[in-house]
């Protein structure tokens, strides 16, 4: 009976699986939260972003657990330290800062990869935003490093907008990070504006780098494309629209990408961008993608959970498809920042055949915003359906009736 050791937070759909599995896990949590955690064995707390400290941990660990893993990028680095540490199967620690590091990720697949990056560079004051900017063509896109969920990402389309932007961010990005990314120092980077259609890999990385990935790719309809000034992902959605022979190059990209990291023993979430020039790398994550494991058993009965485990273990994986139905995954922004009023269209979306689950993340009244100003979805949206047209019908009646309101 595998015991696991979750590090950081642990999500519901993985706690559930190990359990149903037969088998244990050790919560690892950070020092200050509070020690609740009904399904674990056993709940520790540490700085897990103390490097002693886990080192120390680690030591009094060995022998009582059989993997390491975490599902959230701000414990990647950790998990790969007590791996490391513990001699189990797992990514060497420069690898996964390289995996959470947007600047260092670019610098790693550049110096390895073909034709997968756009041109980047890190930007530190403004004469370097200023130098890259007359050497490049516009849009260009400031972001974080090391953030998540498109959170102060701006798209500019010339010189004062870009000035405008690193601004804003330079601003705002420090509380942000000690928010969500405890532990990184906070870093810029600028990068050309990738045009075409944007899609995501689940793959998994054995203890030898060898890639084993879903053959169904998912699809990816952006803020700007659903009509908002903002640039968070809107919807997410299986299968795919993309043909065969498409599907199968982003696929080849990804898996490209992830050799060229040389990510061991952990699942990645793969953004890839397909340009007129062919796909393109947006990020890589050494973690399952969000909302991935409900979407790919929903559509397509894959077990995304008993794959990061197995792969945990050292253990053979079940990637297998075994039905074609329709999967999407809606996040909702407001347009504007704001008092958050109602979600207009929310009694005749309660109705629709193909919703799955429907959740409200604020309270009227909470300040609401674009993740381009560092604010976190209001609403998350959740459609299946074993008929592709009837989920298509109800995903059109979200794009074009439901929205936030704010005051």
């Amino acid at each position: 009976m595998p015991t696991f050791l979750v590090v950081g937070k642990r999500s519901l759909g993985l706690a559930r699986r190990i359990i149903e599995r037969g088998d244990n896990y050790i919560l690892l949590q950070q020092a200050d939260l509070p020690l609740k955690d009904e399904g674990a064995s056993e709940i520790m707390n540490v700085d897990l972003f103390d490097l002693e400290a886990l080192k120390k941990l680690a030591s009094s660990l060995k022998g009582r657990v059989d993997a390491v893993l975490s599902v959230f990028e701000e414990f990647v680095e950790a998990s790969a330290i007590l791996a490391e540490s513990l001699g189990l199967p797992g990514n060497r620690p420069e690898v996964a800062r390289q995996s959470t590091d947007k600047v260092l990720m670019r610098q790693k697949l550049s110096a390895t990869a073909v034709c997968v990056n756009p041109a980047f560079t890190e930007v530190k004051d403004r004469s370097q935003l200023e130098e890259f900017a007359t050497s490049h063509e516009f849009p260009l896109v400031l972001k974080p490093a090391s953030l998540i969920k498109s959170l102060l990402v701006t798209k500019s389309n010339d010189l004062s907008e870009l000035e405008q932007n690193y601004t804003a961010i330079s601003r705002a990005i420090e509380p942000i990070y000690s928010q969500y990314a405890p532990g990184k120092a906070p870093k810029i980077i600028l990068e050309e504006f990738l045009q075409g259609t944007q899609h995501s890999v689940a793959a998994f990385a054995d203890r030898r780098g060898e890639v084993k990935s879903a053959n169904e790719i998912a699809d990816i309809v952006t803020a700007a494309e659903a009509g908002f000034e903002d640039t968070f992902l809107y919807s997410r959605s299986l299968p795919s629209r993309l043909s065969r022979p498409a599907q199968v190059k982003v696929i080849e990209t990804a898996t490209s990408a992830m050799k060229s990291l040389g990510l061991r023993s952990c699942p990645a979430h793969v953004e890839i961008m397909l340009t007129p020039k062919g796909p393109m790398v947006i990020e890589i994550a050494a973690r399952i993608g969000g909302y991935r494991q409900r979407m790919y058993q929903l559509a397509s009965g894959i077990d995304l959970s008993s794959a990061v485990l197995d792969t945990a273990l050292g253990a053979k994986i079940d990637l297998e498809s075994r039905k074609n139905e329709a999967c999407a995954v809606v996040e909702l922004f407001p347009k504007k920042i704001g008092a958050f009023q109602i979600i207009r269209g929310e009694n005749r979306l309660r109705r629709l055949e193909s919703l799955h689950y429907f959740s409200v993340k604020n309270q009227p009244g909470d300040k609401v915003g674009k993740s381009s100003a560092g604010f976190k979805a209001v609403a998350v949206i959740i459609l299946h359906n074993p008929q592709p047209d009837r989920l298509k019908r109800d995903l059109e009646y979200i794009n074009k009736n439901v929205e936030v309101v704010t005051v």
